[in-house]
């Protein structure tokens, strides 16, 4: 088979603060603020210049500094990484677009296999399903590389915005190379929600009801196996965007494979409210950053979907 070809272009000229929201988004995160959002109040603010949900991929060790979101700007002081030129989230801008993918979807990459016997657990910065043993939720293969299933976390507000509007939320699916340890050779999945009926998976979680609500705490997921293939096929046979990127909490590695899915799933706003009770009514978010020129690529769906080729893996590397 070819290798997919890019066409890129120049990256857009960016600044501090991200576009004007489109009304439908002002309305889901004024929604969202109005029924969730009791404790902090300038969270309001940080949406309208830009800001994002993050939640952790991996918690900072014991011997690490401790770090909250009361003001995530301060953390390159102890984590230097976090003021470096790669870092995640993004705005995507589709505007702004470097080059495409052809035709390809991660579903027809991936091997998510259903994993019963599974907890949530509150890692004090999120809600967090890990799997265990690593790889017990399947995997991602791009390019004949294997990427384990090492968690799924979420994030309310979302992460990642598109065209500078947020989403009700976002869940990452992270994976890592297989053979890899530490932080090292990360993909992550990110699925975005918006307001509509509860999701199942979330429900699983104990959303609106049962979630562990205190750090370290952890809830046994009853119900059926967990298949991510499953939950998340319409999201996973569509569009994405990728680029590469970082940790959005710290250390900030920028070790980060990013593939945000176009397609977005439903949670209820009581979900929601739910999630931040277990955050202490606030929010996990940290503010997006700049691209700083990184590429950003989108895989474009076709009917039987194709092989991401070793270009779509390398093609975000920085650019002058």
């Amino acid at each position: 088979m070819a290798d997919v070809e890019f066409a890129f272009s120049a990256p857009a000229p960016e600044s501090a603060s991200i576009s004007t929201f489109s009304p439908l988004a002002m309305g889901l995160a004024l929604g969202l603020l109005a029924a969730v959002v009791g404790g902090r109040p300038a969270l309001a603010a940080d949406l309208e210049n830009g800001f994002a949900s993050a939640a952790p991929i991996a918690p900072a060790s014991s011997a690490s500094a401790h770090w909250n979101y009361i003001l995530p700007q301060s953390w390159q002081t102890a984590y230097p990484a976090c003021a470096s030129t790669s870092q995640s989230p993004i705005n995507i801008d589709t505007t702004a677009i470097s080059g495409t993918a052809g035709s390809s979807n991660l579903y027809s990459l991936s091997s998510y296999t259903p994993a019963a016997a599974l907890s949530v657990r509150n890692t004090g910065h999120g809600l967090q399903v890990d799997a265990s043993p690593a790889g017990a939720l399947g995997s991602l293969s791009l390019s004949g590389v294997t990427y384990n299933v090492l968690q799924f976390h979420l994030h309310f507000p979302s992460e990642h915005t598109v065209d500078g509007a947020p989403m009700l939320g976002e869940m990452h699916i992270v994976h890592q190379k297989s053979g890899s340890t530490g932080l090292n050779d990360l993909l992550v999945v990110g699925v975005f929600f918006q307001a509509g009926t509860d999701h199942p998976l979330l429900t699983q979680m104990g959303l609106p009801s049962g979630a562990p609500t205190t750090s370290a705490e952890t809830m046994p997921i009853t119900g059926a196996a967990i298949s991510l293939a499953d939950m998340f096929q319409g999201q996973l046979q569509g569009s994405f965007y990728h680029y590469e990127g970082s940790l959005t909490t710290p250390p900030c590695s920028e070790t980060v494979k990013w593939f945000v899915l176009e397609n977005t799933a439903t949670a209820s706003y009581a979900q929601a409210k739910a999630f931040m009770a277990t955050q202490g009514a606030t929010d996990n978010s940290r503010p997006v950053q700049l691209r700083n020129g990184r590429p950003l690529v989108k895989g474009v769906t076709s009917v039987t979907g194709m092989n991401i080729s070793a270009d779509l893996v390398e093609c975000a590397s920085p650019v002058a």
